[in-house]
This record gives C-alpha cells, structure tokens and sequence, in this order.
C-alpha cells in the first residue's frame, strides 16, 4: 500500500503541473500555437497508454508554471530569420569579394563559405557569408556602393511562434522526463519497469529532437545569410554590345568560292544520279503503261485516219441533178 501510495503521488506531481495551455495565449500574446502545442501529442503511445490508464485518469497538458518559467528566462521578443541575397558585377571580382568579406569579419560575421572559378583573364566567384541582421542593410549599402549590382533581395520570415512553442515544450518534456526517473525508482514490478523504461526512451528522444530544431532556429535569428554570385565585367560570356570589325581575304574568298562551285556540282550529279536511280527502279512499272500508251495512241490515230479517207471519198462522189 506504501509503495502504491508513492507511486501515486509522483504521478499526481507530474500531472500537478497541467493547468491550461491557452493561458500561454494571453500573457503572451499568442505566441504558442494551439495545433503545435497539443502536449499529448508525442506520448499518445501504447507505453505511455498503459501508465496513465493504471496510475491516473488525467491527459497531460501544458502547466502555467512552466510557461511561466520559459517566459521569465528569455524575454519574449520577436524571433525573425533575415537572409539575401547578391547578384554583382566589377572590373575586378577578386578585389570585390575581399573587400566585402572585410566588412562582414568588421561588422562580427563571418565567410560560411567560397568557390571561385578562375579562368585565363576573369574570375567568378559564388559565396555564402553570415552577419549579424542588425548590420544586413549596412552591408548591402556597403555592396551597392563598391560594385555594380545586378540583382538584390531580402527575405524575413517571422518564426516566432514556432520558436517560443518549442522552448515551452522542451522545458515541459524535460521536467516529465524528471518526474518518469522518479517513478521509475519507485517500480514495484518488471512490466512497471519496462512501461515506464520505454516512455522515458521516447521522451529523451524528442528532447533531442527539439533541441537541435531550436539549435537550428537560433543560428538562422542570430545570424543572417548572404548568398553573393560575383562576376568580372570582361566575363565572355556576357552578351557584348560591341562588334568587332571582320573580313574575309582573298584567299579565304577564293577557297570559299572553289568550295562553293563544287558543292553546288555535286548537288547537280547527285540529283541525277537519283533520277536514273528512280527511272531504273519503276520500270517494271512505268514500262507497261508506256506501251499500253503507245498502243492506244496508235489505235486512235488508225480510227481517226480511217473516219478522214472516208469521208474524203464521200466528199469526192458527183452529184446527180434530177432529169439529167
């Protein structure tokens, strides 16, 4: 019964911290969002099932004190990621991109990362550089005032609720893990061990999880990214407004006209030779028709000579009066 008892009351501190999760929305402005903030959601397992259906009937829920705690250790502000980004053009992209990294390494960033492709009188140069956001605007000044910039772009995205939901829940998942090591200790029965053994798993795996999420936030608000593309402005493959003057000699002439003559003989011989090669093929074709042809005509031309003597000799009889 003492052990029941004990076991009892660790489970009632772990569900004394539940108070209400929208108590967040109004002393913070609405920084937790309903759906992300659904506490339940990553312990809705069979283990985590099994523990609250034996020891307690609650679901487990946001707590004001730890949305209080979150809130009073980091003062709520907005949490915004700012990046851009550089298209540029200079006589000497080398000189462009040092002078800019110099500024960025003055201003407490720092290069992230370079290539440049060098080619035999030109450079291109593609990189990445982080900077405090305070100083973003400065630096594209600073850019626009040394180089020529083709294209430019700032981007902001406000990941406020996301970030303070996050903070809330790592401090909430931390303080059951806390409470999980309690009960633990107090297991009276292997599958007691085993049940709770797996919740505890599964929570320090999410904790994990959000940690590196928040890592990852924190690093993009901190510092924000430049991604710079600088080209040359002798680079050949730009589209160049000037012509060159270009003419042909005489003996480029001569060779081109030589080679046009014998081109153009070649097409001639061709031609015919595919004629010949036509004729040839149809004839079992063309070769009947052109007797059955022959013949036609020279059956008409009998007829036709035929119907002519006739009627010359008709026309050659005398006519006879009557009484002669």
């Amino acid at each position: 019964m003492k052990k029941l008892t004990a076991i009892l009351l660790t489970l009632i501190s772990i569900f004394s911290l539940t108070a209400c999760a929208a108590s967040f929305d109004n002393m913070s402005g609405g920084y937790a969002s309903p759906e992300s903030a659904s506490p339940g959601k990553g312990y809705n397992n069979s283990d985590t099932q099994w523990i609250l259906q034996n020891f307690s009937g609650s679901d487990y829920e946001y707590d004001y004190e730890t949305v209080s705690d979150v809130l009073s250790a980091q003062e709520p502000s907005r949490k915004v990621i700012r990046t851009a980004s550089l298209d540029m053009e200079a006589q000497d992209a080398l000189v462009l991109y040092d002078s800019l990294v110099e500024y960025c390494n003055s201003r407490g960033g720092y290069e992230f990362s370079s290539d440049t492709t060098h080619y035999e009188h030109w450079s291109v140069i593609r990189a990445t550089l982080k900077i405090p956001p305070e100083h973003l605007d400065t630096f594209m000044k600073y850019a626009g005032d040394n180089g020529k910039v083709i294209n430019s772009q700032i981007n902001s995205e406000d990941v406020t609720d996301e970030f303070y939901d996050l903070s809330i829940r790592l401090e909430t998942k931390r303080r059951s893990l806390e409470s999980y090591y309690k009960l633990l200790e107090n297991a009276a029965t292997a599958e007691e061990i085993i049940h709770i053994q797996r919740t505890i798993d599964q929570i320090t795996e999410e904790i994990e999880a959000v940690e590196g999420r928040l890592r990852v936030l924190s690093n993009l608000i901190d510092m924000s990214t430049v991604t710079l593309y600088i080209r040359q402005t002798n680079d050949p493959e730009k589209i160049r407004k000037d012509i060159d003057w270009s003419a042909l000699t005489f003996e480029d002439m001569g060779y081109l006209i030589r080679n046009g003559f014998v081109g153009v003989i070649n097409v001639i011989v061709t031609f015919v030779q595919w004629v010949l090669i036509i004729i040839a093929v149809s004839s079992p074709i063309w070769v009947p028709i052109t007797v059955l042809i022959i013949v036609l005509v020279k059956k008409a031309q009998k007829k036709t000579a035929r119907i002519k003597a006739a009627r010359e000799k008709n026309n050659a009889q005398p006519i006879h009066k009557d009484g002669d």
